[in-house]
């Protein structure tokens, strides 16, 4: 059964006739004869009762109507919306927490101002999160802070990005010169949750040289431990960008451990097999035009 075989059906319920049915189509009349025929049989049911007058349709009929009318009007709205020329497809944009905090919504502003008909769709959550979408297809092309290993991804390092310890300006580290990796180990910890690409950097360094980390939170969210080490709840690792506004201000100070300033990049990825469209070539335009120097100003 094909939606040709539903086309005609209608057609002769519509008239009555086979003969004017296939008039209408412009196809010989054993062709309609055969189509319903073949309907008939493949529904195990009578679609028409042969009057002398025409043809009426059956209880099974007028169901077979009521629904081919619904698949023909579904196939013709999806003709014309592939179709058309003015087709907008959402965009699905991946950002992982920190750049969703401070990068994304200037990219973004950019993005549209160069190409205002895009529709971008932005989903935020941690570098393992968003790589799994970016695998199955969930997401078109991300920006995020942490590594990426899978082979199918391509990975364009874009953002130069640092990450600092900070304290409350009242704790005891804050006004120190220079602080041994081994006393900053031994600090209670606020970081972000498992499968962040911040904890997963910090943390590898760390062990790295021999150390374990006393963690007493896990957030996802970067307000959260912001106003916890304000609150002297502990210390953590957290971009430079997300404590600009503290460190201004002084309600926030930064750690000086050696080697405390972790230099990273955030990310442009997307799959090698995506096939790039109009919108993902202008945000990557958008994203790599990003500058914002300044925030070396920050930095210990």
């Amino acid at each position: 059964m094909t939606l040709r075989h539903l086309q005609i059906f209608l057609e002769v319920a519509a008239c009555g006739k086979m003969s004017l049915a296939a008039t209408r189509l412009f196809i010989s009349q054993p062709t309609v004869s055969q189509t319903i025929s073949e309907l008939e049989k493949h529904y195990h049911t009578k679609l028409f009762e042969r009057y002398p007058k025409g043809l009426v349709l059956t209880e099974s009929g007028r169901v077979l109507q009521d629904l081919a009318q619904g698949v023909i009007a579904s196939y013709q709205k999806l003709s014309e919306t592939m179709l058309s020329p003015l087709r907008i497809l959402p965009l699905h944009i991946g950002a992982t927490v920190t750049v969703g905090a401070c990068v994304i919504h200037q990219i973004l502003r950019q993005f549209r101002q160069d190409y205002p008909q895009a529709d971008p769709r932005i989903y935020v959550n941690n570098t393992q999160l968003i790589e799994e979408r970016l695998l199955d297809g969930r997401l078109d092309i991300a920006l995020v802070e942490g590594s990426v290993h899978n082979p199918d991804l391509l990975v364009d390092p874009i953002i130069r990005d640092f990450l600092v310890p900070v304290c409350s300006t009242d704790h005891p580290l804050a006004q120190r010169e220079m602080v041994p990796l081994e006393e900053l180990a031994a600090q209670p910890f606020i970081l972000r949750e498992q499968g962040s690409g911040t904890r997963a950097l910090f943390e590898t360094f760390m062990e790295e040289r021999g150390y374990q980390l006393d963690v007493r939170w896990e957030c996802t969210n970067a307000g959260t431990i912001k106003t916890a080490v304000m609150d002297n709840q502990g210390i953590s690792v957290i971009s430079v960008r997300l404590v600009e506004e503290e460190l201004r201000s002084g309600k926030l100070r930064v750690i000086r451990v050696p080697g405390g300033v972790w230099d990273r990049s955030f990310s442009l990825v997307y799959h090698r097999h995506k096939f790039l469209s109009e919108d993902m070539r202008h945000f990557i335009q958008a994203a790599s035009s990003y500058e914002d120097s300044h925030i070396l100003e920050l930095l210990p």
